[in-house]
């Protein structure tokens, strides 16, 4: 399907607006999404537009330009998609690319959320297996900081803990 605004490219990005009970599509192509005077928000976050949401994920920090420049050299060994590749599609080439791209990705995440971790729902045939998976690994932690810090008995009482959830299992 040819873009509804250019006629020329390939359409690769779908939107349908709802503005008081009419609908509109719209198949554009990449260009044109995020071209400037295409908006989105209608309103609710009026002048947003593509190009600023891309460049707020993909612009580059003050003090990290020159890794900028590298990282959008990297690309991965198992499918070859590239960082550059990334940053115009918003899509990872396979599972070994958030290897390859963590340090990246964990900047544009950090941007986008509060943090790297999962602490959303849990099933509830699995939740008890979960919690105790997660204190397991936060006691491990606080039994690292606590033997770094040259505490050792709050670290042996950490230990016990520990073994005591461990054999419990």
């Amino acid at each position: 399907m040819k873009c509804s605004k250019c006629q020329h490219n390939e359409a690769n990005v779908y939107i349908e607006q709802s503005i008081n009970g009419e609908t509109r599509t719209s198949h554009l192509c990449s260009e044109c999404a995020f071209s400037s005077d295409m908006t989105i928000g209608f309103n609710i976050l009026p002048g947003i537009t593509p190009s600023s949401v891309h460049n707020f994920w993909f612009a580059p920090d003050n003090d990290n330009a020159h890794k900028s420049t590298k990282s959008s050299m990297l690309s991965c060994s198992v499918c070859g998609y590239s960082f550059s590749n990334f940053k115009k599609s918003s899509m990872l080439g396979c599972s070994t690319c958030y290897n390859v791209f963590e340090p990246e990705l964990l900047g544009i995440f950090g941007k986008l959320q509060p943090g790297t971790r999962h602490i959303g729902k849990i099933p509830k045939n699995k939740s008890n297996a979960i919690t105790k998976n997660l204190e397991l690994t936060n006691l491990k932690s606080k039994l690292q900081a606590a033997i770094s810090n040259e505490e050792y008995e709050e670290a042996a009482k950490i230990r016990d803990l520990i073994r005591g959830m461990e054999v419990n299992e």
